[in-house]
């Protein structure tokens, strides 16, 4: 059945308003699609800024743990420099006492050999050796603590610990 023209228009116009909102619903759908596009690009920004967030947090706790061990191996070094130190001293003061004991020894061994073994020249030695044995003393009380400030010391081939240093006595080391 074929229609007259205006039947024809009629119909169009009708189905026209119907072609219109399919029209708009099609846009509407593209624009949806296109918001939800430009949310997906959103969210896979907020993504990258999070992996950008991770990243420098990562870095920092790196350059955290850097400067730490640094600041440890710093420690050690001062550490071995200053036991290193303490056992220049001490071998240093033992040479110096051993140096004056043998001095001191040997004077009296001259003088006992020696015909004029008066009293007043053995007081005099007698009084040179307590002197020695004084500063011997003094001496040791000196370097008790730069001893203790060594871990462990090898005589050869013997590991010595100072008694203080197993007692856990560190408290009265200087440095």
């Amino acid at each position: 059945m074929e229609l007259s023209y205006s039947s024809r228009r009629r119909l169009e116009l009708s189905y026209s308003p119907l072609r219109r909102r399919e029209r708009q619903r099609e846009r509407g759908g593209e624009r949806e699609r296109e918001r939800e596009r430009e949310r997906e690009r959103e969210r896979e920004r907020e993504r990258e800024r999070e992996r950008e967030r991770e990243r420098e947090k990562r870095e920092r706790e790196r350059d955290r743990d850097r400067e730490r061990d640094r600041r440890d191996s710093d420690s050690e070094r001062e550490d071995l420099a200053e036991r290193s130190l303490a056992l220049s001293l001490l071998s240093l003061s033992l040479s110096s006492l051993v140096s004056s004991l043998s001095l001191s020894l040997l004077s009296l061994s001259r003088l006992a050999r020696s015909r004029r073994f008066s009293s007043l020249a053995l007081s005099r030695s007698l009084s040179a050796l307590s002197h020695l044995s004084v500063s011997c003393i003094k001496a040791r009380e000196e370097n008790k603590e730069a001893f203790l400030k060594v871990d462990r010391l090898f005589i050869d081939g013997r590991e010595y610990k100072p008694s203080a240093w197993e007692r856990g006595e560190t408290n009265s080391i200087i440095g």
